[in-house]
């Protein structure tokens, strides 16, 4: 009489946490985004330009939060925000804590097309 022996494995799935990244430069921006992963929060460093003007692409379909930890900025922020339409990861850019001083400065802020 033959025995047939099943054997199930189940191997416990955990999902590595997106953590905090912290940026000071615009380029450090535009690497950090370019390769962000899904849940990412950026926050910008102490050094991060306040007076540079700054333009960003966001090109993939993943959940990225930019945080810009309250400092006050001079300059203007341009994010250009990009994603391709039928995708199975449903992409999301939160911005939070951003504050602009528009005194004396035409062309503070920011702007996302």
């Amino acid at each position: 009489m033959g025995m047939i022996v099943c054997i199930s494995l189940i191997f416990g799935h955990k999902q590595a946490q997106a953590k905090d990244l912290v940026v000071n430069t615009e380029r450090e921006l535009k690497v950090t985004i370019g390769s962000a992963q899904d849940g990412v929060v950026i926050k910008f460093g102490e050094q991060f330009p306040k007076e540079d003007d700054i333009t960003v692409i966001i090109n993939n379909n993943k959940k990225i939060t930019i945080d810009a930890e309250k400092k006050l900025m001079k300059n203007r922020i341009s994010i250009i925000y990009v994603w391709e339409g039928h995708t199975k990861n449903e992409p999301q850019l939160i911005l939070k804590n951003f504050n602009f001083d528009g005194e004396n400065q035409k062309h503070s802020g920011l702007f996302i097309s």
